[in-house]
């Protein structure tokens, strides 16, 4: 037995000997994502104790890792000194536009980002740092490339007019871009001909797939992709003589991430077994129902009801009822909330589940011991071996995307062949026998 691992560990916030952690876990933890020894003794040094106001919440958004190296180690530490440099800002009411843009330069404004969203409700913080965001007063690079050949100028300058309309037209009829997209667009179209130029290519005629490999090579798949789709407008305007094949990552396969069935009961026995029963619920949600992680964040306390067979609840379209086991966890859990809630300590009463969604997350994947991607992923498969094959039924009733269904179709088809209905069968006997359309 690892003597070490059962000891009490350090919280990576506070340095103190708080955190109580299962032997053979290495992740390290703080006060508020791990189990504390002694909750009621805290220490002074803690940060629930030096920084009343939003020590919890910054705490929540440090996430429990496991470092691997001494790099892990250092981002990790970085991570927890600007937390500590935000909530002693916050707490001395000093976070200021221009104090926010020294954390910028010096941390990065991705990370400033994820702590700004982790504070309750509309704060200063957050409201100053979406103020520099609009403003575009901390765009992570701003690289303005040199370009020579008048081809590639003229075609970046089309690429701009063409996606700076293209994104006009989207936000008119709802489905906006990111802030960022068009510009890393835009940018990315800028990058690529000030490659090809760096290796002595001037015109569109002499680009082939070659170059393109060779761009994803040095900048990697997203920003590979982005001029994958440059290079099919390119083509529309200018005499482009190679095709060119879309960067692809080698994602696994459905069939290797899902869970086996003695490992997938041994998941609910965990998470039934478990003292923590919001996880608990959260573990079944997943496994059972497909649902995510984000999507159960959001739940309202409205979207489940009490009948006289059990319980219900609305994932997406209507009401569906729950299997007894869960239905158990389910009035478990209502009344462990509301004695929460009697003591004030349900910071939001709509929401069903107290945590938020990395911390709820976090706490999942730690009971479960299995990443909840690949379980939803195998709640899905379940679903279709027992013959739920219909999509657009599946969509309705768990909303999950026929998208996704499709993509474990193709893991498991040879059990919807097995599985289909007699009324489905006689269609494709008929299909089959060329008696379309009653004739």
């Amino acid at each position: 037995m690892n003597k070490r691992a059962s000891r009490k560990r350090k919280c990576i916030a506070c340095h103190e000997l708080v955190i109580k952690a299962e032997t053979g876990d290495t992740k390290r933890y703080n006060c508020i994502t791990g189990q504390v020894s002694d909750s009621s003794n805290l220490p002074t040094a803690c940060w629930q104790n030096r920084f009343p106001r939003f020590g919890n919440d910054l705490l929540k958004a440090i996430y429990p890792v496991s470092p691997d190296c001494a790099r892990d180690n250092d981002a990790l530490r970085r991570k927890v000194g600007l937390a500590e440099s935000i909530a002693t800002l916050l707490e001395a009411g000093q976070l200021t536009p221009e104090n926010i843009q020294n954390l910028i330069d010096t941390f990065g404004c991705q990370v400033i980002g994820k702590f700004a969203h982790s504070l309750p409700g509309t704060n200063v913080f957050l409201e100053s740092y979406k103020k520099l965001k609009k403003k575009e007063v901390f765009h992570k690079e701003q690289l303005e490339f040199t370009i020579k050949s008048e081809e590639f100028n003229k075609a970046i300058e089309l690429w701009t007019e063409y996606f700076k309309l293209r994104a006009a037209q989207k936000e008119k009829f709802g489905h906006a871009y990111g802030p960022m997209t068009p510009q890393r667009y835009i940018r990315d179209g800028k990058s690529f001909c000030h490659y090809l130029e760096s290796i002595g290519v001037t015109n569109w005629v002499d680009v082939a797939q070659r170059h393109l490999n060779g761009y994803l090579d040095i900048k990697g798949r997203n920003r590979a992709q982005r001029v994958y789709r440059f290079m099919q407008f390119v083509k529309k305007n200018f005499r482009v003589v190679s095709t060119f094949a879309k960067p692809v990552g080698n994602k696994p396969q459905v069939i290797n991430r899902v869970v086996h069935t003695d490992q997938f009961d041994n998941v609910l026995n965990l998470a039934l077994e478990s003292s923590d029963i919001e996880t608990s619920l959260a573990v079944y949600f997943v496994g059972l129902y497909a649902q995510t992680i984000k999507t159960l964040s959001e739940m309202k306390i409205d979207q489940i009801r009490e009948t006289s067979s059990g319980f219900e609840v609305r994932f997406f379209e209507g009401f569906i009822p729950l299997d007894s086991e869960t239905a158990g966890l389910v009035r478990k859990y209502l009344s462990h909330r509301n004695d929460l809630q009697a003591k004030e300590l349900v910071q939001n009463p709509d929401l069903l589940f107290i945590s938020n969604c990395p911390l709820l997350g976090a706490r999942a994947k730690r009971v479960s011991k299995v990443r909840m991607k690949n379980l939803r992923l195998t709640a899905i498969m379940n679903m279709l071996k027992n013959g739920f094959t219909d999509r657009q039924g599946i969509k309705r009733t768990l909303g999950v995307s026929m998208e996704t269904v499709a993509i474990v179709e193709r893991a498991c088809g040879y059990d919807i062949q097995d599985s289909i209905s007699e009324e489905a069968a006689q269609l494709r006997s008929d299909l089959l026998n060329g008696k379309l359309n009653g004739r």
